[in-house]
């Protein structure tokens, strides 16, 4: 029963923010593809740039340092 209200519930945002997650998709944003997920588990998003910051900074840290 769940997983039907879910199933339901994931078809109305599919066509409530289809089209905007198409456009956001097409232009080819820095931060990556903004999805579905994306917008309904926003603190996983925030988790995961900020994860991918700090490994930028671990590893891209020291270059930039020699410039």
């Amino acid at each position: 029963e769940e997983a039907d209200f879910l199933a339901k519930d994931q078809e109305k945002l599919e066509q409530q923010y289809g089209d905007q997650v198409v456009k956001l998709r097409t232009k080819k944003l820095l931060k990556g593809l903004v999805t579905l997920d994306s917008i309904l588990n926003p603190n996983d998003q925030f988790q995961k740039e900020k994860a991918n910051i700090q490994f930028k900074r671990r590893i891209l840290g020291p270059f930039r340092l020699e410039k």
